[in-house]
């Protein structure tokens, strides 16, 4: 048994999903390329970006076919940023027809995370500043220790985009209450399994984060399976 994820981040979640997984699949190691791929092993590789992605995905399944990689699961990872559900909902209906055409037996998973990564750690309760002054202006645009992160937008009179205000409520939320920075090159502090820990106590207790549980629910079907 074995498990592929290209992920269109090659900084953040790319760092994080090792550690994760570390703690996940305690009985598994880390293959650093799809080639080198065996048995209980995972392997992350980013295909660097939106769109640049989709080029990466094809070359994989190239990869497979030309090489007989034995592989259970391709999961395909990427952000669905300010996409709406029927761009996303396309764009998954194209992807998975080339995953069919390529005839590769493994089974194929697409994770659209939304907005993007720095999203899902925003859900971790047990990392928000409750009634903290330095945090307010962000808590009064969207309190996501009470509503679903997946559904907070940005400020209209913000120049940025869905992803970039996210990143910053994030880096606030963390520097606020556990006085960690957070960038993504250097996510650090949400590599420990207590921070794993507080972001699956969210989906066990709560409907939110849907995109979050969808990868947690992959990770427990590849450990039952072993």
């Amino acid at each position: 048994m074995n498990i592929y994820f290209l992920l269109e981040d090659s900084k953040s979640a790319f760092y994080v999903w090792s550690e994760w997984l570390k703690e996940m699949l305690p009985n598994f190691t880390q293959a650093f390329q799809l080639n080198d791929i065996k048995d209980y092993q995972y392997c992350i590789e980013s295909g660097y970006g939106y769109p640049a992605i989709k080029k990466y995905f094809i070359d994989s399944l190239k990869l497979i076919q030309t090489k007989k990689i034995k592989l259970d699961y391709f999961v395909l990872v990427y952000d669905s940023d300010d996409r709406n559900d029927i761009e996303i909902e396309d764009e998954k209906l194209e992807l998975s027809k080339l995953f069919d055409d390529a005839k590769i037996s493994a089974k194929f998973e697409i994770i659209v995370m939304k907005k993007c990564f720095e999203t899902w750690l925003i859900g971790n309760r047990d990392v928000y500043p409750y009634n903290n002054d330095n945090f307010h202006k962000y808590e009064q645009f969207y309190n996501a220790s009470i509503l679903n992160p997946e559904d907070m937008g940005y400020p209209a009179n913000e120049s940025s985009s869905v992803g970039n205000y996210h990143y910053r409520y994030f880096q606030e939320m963390l520097k606020c209450s556990v006085h960690k920075n957070y960038s993504k090159k250097r996510p650090g502090y949400v590599y420990n399994k207590f921070f794993l820990d507080g972001m699956i106590d969210r989906i066990s207790t709560s409907e939110d984060l849907k995109s979050f549980k969808e990868f947690v629910n992959i990770v427990e079907q590849v450990k039952a399976t072993c």
